[in-house]
């Protein structure tokens, strides 16, 4: 429940759709945020989240080849953005916060990766 000196006290009510599906994200970009016109910092920190699939690699047995597809070149793979955010530093350090009391108290998530 928020509440807030000479406020009216009220319980957010979030409005979850069981039937929509989680979008993967393995990629996660920080950037400050633009100065303002004078020149002092905005304060925000942009997050955004992506997700990275492995380009499809194939090799011709004949000409001993290599095709490799889905790529920007042989090089860059795309990033496709699946969401873009913009937090005050005190949001950002409240989402910092519930992440580490999330996974403090779900001792049953384990990394999946080293």
């Amino acid at each position: 429940m928020e509440q807030f000196e000479g406020a009216i006290s009220f319980r957010p009510a979030w409005d979850l759709d069981p039937r929509t599906v989680p979008v993967p994200v393995n990629q996660i970009l920080l950037r400050v945020g633009l100065p303002i016109a004078n020149g002092s910092p905005s304060g925000e920190t942009y997050v955004t989240f992506g997700h990275l699939t492995a380009p499809a690699v194939l090799t011709d047995p004949v000409s001993q080849g290599v095709e490799v597809l889905g790529t920007v070149d042989k090089n860059r793979v795309p990033v496709t953005v699946v969401g873009h955010f913009a937090f005050t530093r005190e949001r950002l350090a409240e989402f910092r916060d519930l992440l580490s009391a999330w996974l403090d108290s779900n001792p049953q998530i384990e990394a999946t990766a080293q």
